[in-house]
């Protein structure tokens, strides 16, 4: 996708993942109805029909092919060409090894890379929170609303599916549409994103008494907590080696991963510790203090990435109106890398 709409079609992928995950919730529903076991089955098959269409229907899109050299006025069109190289050998299928080194350089590259480094802190941060919530909201809303089990399941499907949706797809719209106007709107984005979404999943955990309450606070968590996602991988995508993309987002959905696997399992051993079972306080308390870290320790983290992607797009507009203005005035003294070094030192 082209700079201009990369965001928007981030969005697009990542609404999917959360309309997913909301309709998970019905889980409780099947399992009241076919039993833990039956819900499995349940799921599993439909991810079976879901893959077996997604090999008649996904495609690898065409990519452009690289422009052919230009003839040199050195070597004439009938000139025979000597030196012709031979014809590539066909790519080696990678293995186990290539991936290592390239989840390796990945890794290097999003450390050394200080938009990278700063998006993949707030977003590990982000995940923290995610996974928190994703595995201990139904624990907390089960324990003391115990008698809307259904209506919790079928509340929080609807509500999330509808309004972390709308939330990630206008989180990347929102950053293409500014995107020319300040750089600084991704970042932008990810804070309000998280500041706004932080005081009603306050009130949603800290009101324990009424239910509809508290289930509608969520909603408006939904709504603006979603907004992320798109602007901060489009940061990174826009900044790290273009030959690394691909493993530069799949380091930084592990370490991600790994953060929010890391917050489920400090969460239980902390309501474990507390005895949440016999205080029931316990489960919204320490969820909203999982979240509160998440939303609002990110926030330091998306700002300093903004500020150094914002240096580093200021540096390729550099090179880009340097270029151009080589090309009408008919230089060849300048060169296309004659100002990367510029780029390279902000980055």
């Amino acid at each position: 996708f082209p700079p201009s709409h990369r965001a928007r079609a981030n969005a697009i992928y990542s609404s999917g993942i959360y309309v997913g995950s909301a309709i998970s919730s019905i889980s409780i529903v099947l399992i009241n109805a076919f039993t833990w076991r039956g819900s499995f089955m349940v799921t599993g098959m439909i991810g079976m029909v879901f893959s077996v269409l997604a090999l008649f229907v996904l495609r690898e899109p065409p990519r452009p092919s690289p422009p052919a050299p230009k003839k040199t006025e050195e070597r004439e069109e009938t000139e025979p060409l000597f030196n012709t190289p031979k014809s590539p050998e066909p790519p080696k299928k990678p293995g186990c090894g290539d991936f290592i080194r390239g989840f390796g350089k990945a890794t290097k590259e999003l450390v050394s890379n200080p938009t990278s480094r700063y998006c993949l802190i707030g977003s590990a941060l982000r995940f923290f929170g995610g996974y928190s919530l994703a595995f201990y909201l139904p624990i907390y809303f089960q324990h003391i609303y115990t008698s809307y089990d259904k209506q919790f399941g079928v509340l929080n499907a609807v509500m999330a599916s509808i309004l972390a949706f709308l939330s990630a797809l206008s989180g990347g719209i929102l950053s293409d549409m500014y995107h020319s106007k300040t750089y600084m709107a991704k970042s932008y984005i990810c804070i309000l994103s998280s500041v706004l979404a932080a005081p009603p999943m306050a009130l949603c955990c800290i009101i324990q008494d009424k239910f509809y309450l508290s289930i509608s606070m969520l909603g408006l968590n939904y709504l603006f907590a979603e907004a992320w996602g798109s602007p901060a991988i489009t940061m990174l995508q826009d900044s790290v080696d273009p030959s690394m993309i691909g493993f530069c987002i799949s380091a930084f959905m592990f370490f991600n991963t790994m953060a929010g696997m890391f917050a489920t399992f400090a969460l239980g051993e902390i309501q474990q510790w507390m005895d949440a079972e016999n205080n029931l306080n316990v489960y919204g308390n320490t969820l909203f203090l999982f979240l509160m870290i998440s939303y609002i320790g990110c926030c330091p983290f998306y700002y300093l990435a903004g500020k150094h992607y914002s240096k580093f797009m200021d540096a390729i507009a550099f090179e880009k109106d340097l270029m151009e203005k080589a090309e009408e005035e008919g230089l060849d003294t300048i060169h296309e890398g004659d100002s990367m070094d510029e780029v390279e030192s902000v980055q």
